[in-house]
């Protein structure tokens, strides 16, 4: 394998991660770069790599993916799992803090279930509190679905992203206003009886 230029190199590792959920694409990721010293340069000098971040990952991970996916849009993914367990709730704010501090560094954000929209939320009234509204200048997909439980936003919450193109909202109440002249897609369900 040392034998392959570089480029092929970076496209047999985008296959390895195509069609993995967030978790299994950051583990792909950093098995990939331990192989040896080729593919751990190939690696880091190709910031496409390092753009997921998910409520898995815990402190000292999250800041090498922000710091090696460079000024590449991220996709946030914070995961779908939730417990009351304190290190699961501290790698989850992890996440949402990205949502927070970096949200014109989010091309796509996905937070299904309970637990992470509470994350979700919270860093969303926080964007809000400061700035007026929740701007995301290069965000193209946003996907918010609560699995079981109908989840409800605070209906003054603002969304301005100019780039958005796909919305999917499943069974949240209060839809929060979304301020965006691209938008293509918008897919919204709501399941007024749960089981």
């Amino acid at each position: 394998m040392s034998m392959l230029v570089d480029d092929v190199l970076l496209l047999l590792f985008l296959q390895a991660l195509r069609d993995k959920d967030s978790d299994d694409r950051i583990q792909q990721i950093v098995r990939i770069s331990s192989v040896c010293r080729k593919w751990r340069t190939v690696a880091l000098e190709n910031p496409v790599l390092w753009t997921t971040i998910s409520g898995s990952m815990h402190h000292n991970l999250l800041l090498n993916f922000l710091d090696r996916s460079g000024k590449v849009l991220l996709h946030v993914d914070p995961g779908h799992r939730w417990n009351d367990e304190p290190r699961t709730d501290a790698r989850l704010r992890y996440a949402m803090l990205v949502v927070e501090w970096f949200p014109n560094r989010i091309g796509s954000l996905v937070s299904r279930g309970y637990g992470p929209l509470f994350r979700l939320r919270d860093s969303f009234h926080a964007l809000q509190r400061v700035h007026g509204s929740v701007r995301m200048d290069n965000i193209k997909d946003l996907d918010i679905r609560s699995s079981s439980l109908p989840f409800a936003f605070k209906a003054s919450t603002i969304i301005v992203a100019p780039r958005l193109q796909r919305l999917n909202i499943h069974n949240v109440q209060n839809l929060f206003r979304v301020d965006s002249p691209s938008l293509t897609k918008l897919v919204y369900t709501f399941a007024a009886s749960c089981p």
